[in-house]
């Protein structure tokens, strides 16, 4: 058998050679299917990836060969500023250029697959090296209280405010309230219910109960079918965009300002239950989370945002405590196992 020293100086040269000769390593397009295979099942968010993953892979460098083409070790530092200037210079949409997070998530798929490949030994070394864009995606909720929100549902149309009440008491995400169907609402003999959600962002189900006010705006809708918001033509759910278009103008009636260069949305109204939940109710933020399904913290941080007045609030709890003479000195246990004696 061969030494240990003779493996590795073996294993080094052949390291050396391919370093030499990166062209004719795997391609990124062989590597992704093998990958997938055998890391999907344990991502957090296995769709998600999946979406980062075709967002690049057909992206072409200076030469023209798109990305999923090339040989694992040539995606250097180089190319990989590339097709992250194409993709910057893409519009959305909305006709504006990708958010850094979502750019950030491509290239952070990228080297999970490289780093992957690497453990695997079908690659020798990492070659890619690229900072992250610095992500500024904290989003200030719009609305804080129940009358912002009132003055909204006021302004909408049955269907939008049945929408928005899922947003904003449920959490829920976009296309999991507009292509809602009936038989995900399990109705309880008191008079509530809970929502079964199957097709969720990162592919696992959540169950998560509706308030009253909720459920009975469901209710008011008209039976067409099994979903909730559908056309009478297609028996289909409603084109987001016509049900948006709708929001839009209840938003404009309502006379609501979000912050300077913010647009109100469905979405933000899954940001205002985060910040409404924690700051005004004091759910706890494990609870929040599992009402919007958020896997990490760092997802949730964006939308729980702790702003000047909820810290002046906490403030004011205290100085009521502290005002209250009973309340004033705590009593060590030792003290008060003496006054017992």
């Amino acid at each position: 058998m061969a030494s240990p020293d003779l493996t590795r100086q073996v294993r080094t040269l052949l390291e050396a050679l391919e370093r030499d000769e990166p062209e004719r390593s795997v391609t990124l397009a062989e590597l992704w299917p093998v990958y997938w295979e055998t890391e999907s099942r344990h991502l957090r968010s296995s769709r998600r990836t999946a979406d980062a993953w075709a967002s690049i892979c057909e992206i072409s460098g200076k030469d023209g060969l798109q990305l999923a083409d090339r040989p694992a070790l040539t995606v250097t530092s180089e190319v990989a500023e590339e097709v992250r200037g194409h993709m910057m210079g893409k519009k959305t949409r909305r006709g504006k250029p990708p958010a850094p997070a979502t750019v950030n998530r491509a290239f952070v798929v990228l080297r999970r697959l490289l780093n992957w490949a690497v453990e695997q030994r079908k690659l020798p070394y990492q070659p890619m090296r690229i900072a992250m864009l610095k992500e500024d995606n904290v989003r200030p909720p719009a609305i804080r209280t129940e009358v912002d929100f009132s003055r909204l549902l006021e302004c909408c149309d049955p269907m939008n405010r049945a929408l928005c009440l899922l947003y904003f008491d449920g959490g829920l995400r976009r296309t999991e309230g507009i292509e809602l169907q009936r038989h995900q609402v399990m109705r309880q003999s008191d008079g509530s219910a809970w929502l079964t959600l199957y097709e969720t962002k990162n592919g696992q189900a959540r169950w998560v109960p509706i308030t009253r006010r909720a459920l009975a705006a469901l209710d008011s809708l008209p039976e067409r079918g099994s979903y909730f918001f559908v056309n009478p033509e297609t028996k289909r759910p409603y084109h987001p965009r016509f049900l948006y278009e709708k929001f839009q103008r209840a938003v404009a009636k309502s006379g609501l300002e979000p912050a300077e260069g913010e647009v109100l949305t469905w979405h933000s109204l899954r940001s205002a239950f985060c910040y409404v939940r924690r700051a005004v109710d004091h759910l706890p933020e494990s609870t929040i989370m599992a009402f919007t399904g958020h896997k990490t913290r760092s997802a949730f941080a964006r939308y729980g945002i702790v702003d000047p007045q909820e810290m002046q609030n906490a403030v004011d709890v205290v100085e009521h405590r502290l005002a209250q003479p009973r309340q004033l000195r705590v009593v060590p246990a030792t003290e008060k196992g003496k006054a017992g004696a």
